[in-house]
């Protein structure tokens, strides 16, 4: 009786401490929701204004970029099930937070299983700690709507989840939600193939004499899905594709493959794990467990990423969260439950240090942000004319031109969104002395032709994103 109490305790303060957790990230998710000035113009000139995301053509796949991710932004139809016409900013934050609550729950479901025969005080506040790391690893993704890898992270824990327990039970109805899960996200973002493929083919290769018929027929799948997608990539994209998406400003792929590793530190401690089980294997004959797979999986990810040059960690993450989840599984084995509780508490330490400073410049971000674009609208209400000075540039910088125009872009689609109606900015080469208000993109590139001196005496009126708008009498 007094076993059963404790463990009926130690759940309550599991769900008590969750539950406040996750209220106080989707507080902060919604509240003060507002649009940016960014790439939240796709989100804007989509759901915002009430048009579905469509799979095809420039709403989900940039071909001459080398892209391909035509379900990233599917997810935000729902809330035209809702709404009629244009869709505010504290929907999308809405469906985001409940997003974020799922994500946590699969995460902690999935913990908890990992961590089964652990005592329960110990195997509670280690998934917490768990479900803690992961939360903060994404919030920034959560907190935004310039990219649809939020989709990505909600139904990752999903994928990990159900494949985890058809590896355990062989129940197909656990296997199917599982393939249905990876195959979606496989076509919000274009590295996420390397999942399947690399679970999939490690499985087969490590492992394939010990599995059963169901599970080899379950990797095969997972292969066959990773497969398919490099197939559609080259026949749909290859054949359109000018450039590949890589960030203006990265360096060399070694150079920027080690910046990377060192920047996310899950990995290090992943590289530690997966040094100690190919120790294990080889040299102790242990067994290869589907664990092993996912760890393996997890560095594949990363190679993916680093091989487009991405140089951003967000990018990182969804391969990071597959080897913390491996890691988890291999530590519970191996440590005592209170090392391993210790360990997820410190990472949840280190991840979390950042989240209020995060927090409060986002709010403050929202807020300036529409505060601005108000006082715009209010200057366009009043019969003020807008101008974006866009002179001739003789640098040799693509990505200042390319900002430059979609900077335009964004604020002509805020403005459309708040006046409910197109606007459009007349684009000027050169500063002619007419009455209105002057929109500047001057950037910080030396080769940026310099903002005319009848502009830049006069005190901006408007300011954001590195746009300055000076108002000409």
């Amino acid at each position: 009786m007094k076993t059963r109490s404790r463990l009926d305790i130690s759940l309550l303060f599991l769900l008590i401490a969750l539950i406040g957790f996750l209220a106080i990230c989707v507080f902060y998710l919604v509240h003060n929701a507002h649009w940016m000035v960014g790439d939240e113009a796709i989100v804007i000139f989509h759901t915002g204004m009430g048009k579905a995301f469509s799979p095809l053509g420039f709403d989900g796949m940039v071909t001459s970029y080398g892209r391909l991710y035509p379900l990233a932004y599917s997810l935000y139809n729902v809330l035209l099930l809702f709404y009629k016409g244009y869709v505010p900013p504290s929907a999308i934050y809405t469906l985001h937070g409940i997003a974020l609550v799922i994500l946590s729950v699969a995460f902690l479901i999935l913990a908890l299983r990992i961590l089964r025969d652990i005592a329960r005080p110990w195997q509670c506040a280690t998934a917490f700690f768990f479900v803690v790391i992961c939360v903060f690893r994404v919030y920034t993704e959560f907190i935004t709507c310039y990219t649809g890898v939020w989709i990505v992270y909600l139904f990752l824990p999903i994928f990990l989840l159900f494949s985890c327990r058809f590896m355990e039970n062989e129940k197909w109805v656990d296997g199917i939600i599982a393939l249905l899960a990876i195959n979606y996200i496989n076509y919000c973002y274009e590295t996420v193939f390397t999942i399947p493929l690399a679970i999939g083919m490690c499985s087969l290769i490590f492992n394939y004499k010990k599995m059963t018929p169901k599970k080899r027929l379950f990797s095969w799948l997972l292969t066959g899905s990773g497969i398919l997608f490099l197939l559609i990539y080259a026949v749909v994209v290859l054949p359109n594709a000018h450039s590949f998406y890589q960030h203006y400003g990265t360096t060399t792929f070694i150079g920027n493959t080690f910046k990377m590793f060192f920047a996310n530190k899950i990995y290090w401690f992943a590289s530690v794990v997966l040094i100690i089980r190919l120790i294990e294997i080889v040299f102790k004959k242990k067994p290869y467990t589907f664990y092993d797979s996912l760890l393996l999986a997890s560095f594949a990810y990363f190679l993916g990423a680093a091989v487009l040059k991405l140089n951003y960690t967000y990018y990182y993450n969804i391969g990071a969260l597959i080897g913390l989840t491996a890691s988890l599984y291999f530590l519970k084995n191996w440590m005592k439950p209170q090392w391993v509780c210790l360990i997820m508490l410190a990472f949840a330490i280190f991840y979390g240090r950042k989240i209020p400073g995060v927090i409060q410049s986002y709010q403050k971000a929202r807020v300036d942000t529409f505060k601005e674009m108000t006082t715009l609208s209010t200057l366009l209400d009043e019969g003020e004319n807008l101008f974006w000075y866009e002179p001739p540039y003789e640098g040799d910088s693509p990505s200042y031109l390319d900002l430059r125009e979609t900077s335009k872009v964004r604020i002509e689609v805020y403005l459309s969104w708040m006046k409910q109606h197109d606007v459009s900015i007349s684009g000027q080469p050169f500063f002619d002395g007419s009455k209105g208000v002057w929109l500047v993109y001057p950037g910080n590139d030396s080769d940026v032709p310099e903002i005319p001196s009848g502009l830049a005496q006069n005190s901006p009126v408007f300011s954001t994103s590195g746009i300055v708008g000076y108002q000409c009498e």
